[in-house]
């Protein structure tokens, strides 16, 4: 008996027949994903990728939810190799602007990686949006008090032709929708200077420290970035989706020392308090007993270092030595 069991354990042994198909499908949904993300995350990829490389012009509806409900119509001229111009009309007061826009469409969706951390990305089902094949995406959170979105994304160019976020309650805070959009060539060099010139970078104000940083973040969150301007800065913390900012400037001679000051309007959280001469403000988008430890985790760091940012303003570089 003991022959036999050491010459079958010699012996190759079979993968049970019912166990083929599962492991089959496993591997080829390997195959196609290899950096490791989901389908979904792999459309997020290919939907930045298409704001990063094609110009376009369209116009589109935007709603917005809750206690400063509102309706306004935009017209975009995106050049991605310049900045993109923005022109609301609004209803129904018919009030009309035009701005600049710096910080992208996608500002929210800074490393997918991390949103992949804490949501799960999914294809819902298909539509079509002015005659283009599109694909529906489910950004859903992996804990709860966290908002999610839906996407709709253009199958042949990668563009986000629509998308409907959600708060933490799960009621609509933000839709939009193109009702136009078409190819558009790259604007000429010079004329977004010509129409609005750079606004002058400001030396930072060093008379007062700005050095606080909470010790105590929400699970999920990480320090995405840092930016200084003038006399004051704003922190970035981000899961992926959701995000909060903390921001510090010189405080008023009369503000009350470490008090803490809240308010809440719909699903927007804000609270201040004053540490030192420095008033810090803390503004998110998720429950109010989740941000409050972040601000009572705050201590001061002994130093700081800052380099220029390319956009205007200085940047903070956490743990970088080299930085000037």
């Amino acid at each position: 008996m003991l022959a036999l069991a050491a010459d079958d354990a010699r012996r190759p042994r079979r993968l049970p027949a019912f166990l083929l198909l599962p492991l089959l499908l496993v591997l080829n949904a390997c195959a196609g994903e290899p950096d490791g993300g989901s389908p979904g995350a792999g459309r997020l990829r290919r939907m930045l990728e298409a704001e990063r490389t094609l110009a376009y012009q369209g116009t589109k509806e935007i709603e917005y939810f809750g206690e400063r409900s509102r309706f306004e119509w935009q017209f975009v001229d995106h050049d991605p190799d310049g900045p993109t111009w923005i022109e609301t009309m609004g209803e129904p007061t018919g009030r009309h602007r035009r701005w600049r826009e710096r910080a992208g469409r996608f500002s929210w969706l800074r490393d997918i990686d991390l949103l992949e951390r804490n949501y799960e990305v999914r294809e819902r089902g298909r539509q079509e949006v002015m005659g283009r094949a599109a694909t529906v995406l489910e950004v859903l959170a992996r804990r709860p008090s966290r908002p999610s979105v839906e996407l709709v994304v253009d199958d042949e160019t990668g563009l986000l032709l629509g998308s409907e976020f959600r708060d933490h309650r799960g009621s609509p805070s933000f839709r939009s929708r193109f009702r136009t959009l078409v190819p558009a060539p790259a604007r000429t060099a010079g004329r977004a200077s010509a129409e609005e010139p750079e606004p002058p970078v400001r030396a930072p104000d060093t008379s007062v420290a700005l050095a606080y940083r909470p010790r105590h973040l929400p699970e999920g969150f990480e320090e995405v970035t840092t930016w200084r301007w003038g006399p004051g800065q704003q922190t970035i913390y981000s899961d992926g989706l959701s995000w909060f900012t903390l921001t510090q400037r010189p405080a008023a001679a009369e503000a009350e020392e470490r008090v803490v000051r809240q308010k809440v309007v719909s699903t927007r959280v804000e609270m201040t308090v004053v540490l030192g001469r420095v008033e810090i403000v803390l503004v998110g988008w998720i429950p109010a007993e989740e941000l409050l430890p972040v601000l009572q985790s705050l201590e001061e760091i002994p130093e700081q270092r800052f380099s220029t940012d390319p956009a205007g303003g200085t940047v903070y570089n956490p743990g970088r030595a080299d930085s000037a």
